[in-house]
């Protein structure tokens, strides 16, 4: 994924991706980082919500009540079972 953003700086999809590889993978700093950049970016509604979902689950933890809010926020933007089932 790091190559897509070498490729494409800033690129939306990617920072997503990023995100969610880097949680999975327990690095939460570039997993946040990586989710903020993507919320501020994406202008498809659809990878913005997946960006604000992906940074919910990075926020879990520390701060569930921002994740709650991220969540809303998805929500907002797509209706989606695993966002609901989550939230």
């Amino acid at each position: 994924m790091n190559s897509a953003l070498a490729a494409i700086p800033g690129d939306d999809r990617a920072l997503a991706e990023l995100s969610f590889a880097a949680m999975s993978a327990g690095d939460f700093d570039t997993a946040r980082k990586a989710g903020r950049q993507a919320v501020l970016v994406a202008t498809d509604p659809k990878i913005r919500a997946a960006a604000l979902y992906n940074l919910g689950r990075v926020e879990e933890a520390d701060a569930p009540a921002k994740a709650i809010e991220l969540y809303r926020q998805s929500l907002a933007l797509r209706p989606s079972k695993i966002v609901d089932k989550r939230l």
